[in-house]
């Protein structure tokens, strides 16, 4: 017997026909993508072209951003 995975994900266009309603009605909740996003400040071109260092402090600046505080930091650590 062979079990297959239910389909998962948008699938918008099918929806859209199959319910006869435009696509730009619909909010694709499956990926967590809001096409009313939160409003950024405009970003310099670079950050899109590479991905973090091991040595651009990025954990250090995003606790100092969230406020965490400095005796926690370096407590919890991420995958590695």
């Amino acid at each position: 017997m062979t079990i297959s995975s239910p389909p998962h994900g948008g699938r918008l266009r099918e929806a859209a026909r199959r319910f006869d309603r435009p696509l730009a009605d619909w909010l694709d909740l499956s990926t967590g993508i809001n096409p009313c996003s939160y409003p950024l400040p405009p970003l310099d071109i670079d950050v899109w072209r590479r991905l973090p260092d091991d040595d651009d402090e990025l954990p250090v600046i995003a606790a100092r951003y969230y406020g965490v505080p400095a005796t926690a930091r370096g407590r919890a650590r991420a995958c590695g």
